[in-house]
């Protein structure tokens, strides 16, 4: 499986949004109501292709909504995983170096979809998800 440019281009621009809203708790995330009904098939190994044709809503603080498939979430939510680790290992090297300013930073992504799409990173991105409690 893979996302089209356009697709990525989407993901990468919610990315955008949700860092420069802060981060965490940046939006909410309300799932299809397959999921609430069967709330299982996220830690399924064929979730993503059980969950291929779902609409999932996204609706940040600032209003802006959204419409993603089930592989544009993975991918937002791999992507903002990945950018925490980063951004965690920065500020663990800015502690270090107490006297070293940080103006700026620019972080480079690779699209690897084999890996994206895996399985395991599958169950592991939708299992970090804090989901509605209700569908939109």
């Amino acid at each position: 499986m893979e996302l089209t440019e356009q697709q990525m281009e989407k993901v990468l621009g919610l990315l955008r949004r949700h860092l420069k809203e802060g981060g965490s708790n940046a939006f909410k995330i309300y799932p299809p109501q397959q999921v609430l009904d069967q709330p299982a098939v996220l830690s399924d190994d064929q979730a993503l292709s059980k969950l291929a044709d779902t609409e999932w809503h996204l609706e940040f603080k600032d209003g802006h909504a959204d419409t993603l498939s089930a592989a544009e979430l993975v991918a937002l939510g791999l992507n903002i995983l990945e950018v925490k680790a980063r951004l965690a290992a920065i500020n663990q090297g800015l502690q270090d170096k107490p006297d070293m300013k940080l103006s700026e930073v620019n972080l480079k992504v690779e699209v690897n979809f084999e890996k994206m799409f895996a399985p395991e990173t599958v169950k592991n991105v939708l299992g970090k998800l804090d989901l509605e409690d209700h569908a939109m």
